[in-house]
């Protein structure tokens, strides 16, 4: 999960004050490719996705600022 905090996610996060999609598509397509990546976590796999993301420690990217 290190990888993808230090290498995936600030991709995702990358000046989203300028860019933020604002379609529920753009927003949906990036929600996934967190969604992916949490799965690979070994052991949580089967944990529902807001389950994950407390486990991780991480937020929806919607909600983040």
């Amino acid at each position: 999960m290190a990888s993808y905090k230090s290498h995936v996610r600030p991709h995702l996060e990358y000046c989203t004050q300028v860019w933020r999609p604002n379609l529920i598509t753009g927003i949906k397509l990036l929600e996934g490719v967190q969604q992916r990546a949490t799965k690979l976590v070994d052991g949580i796999a089967d944990v529902k996705y807001d389950d994950r993301l407390k486990r991780l420690g991480l937020a929806h990217l919607e909600t983040e600022d």
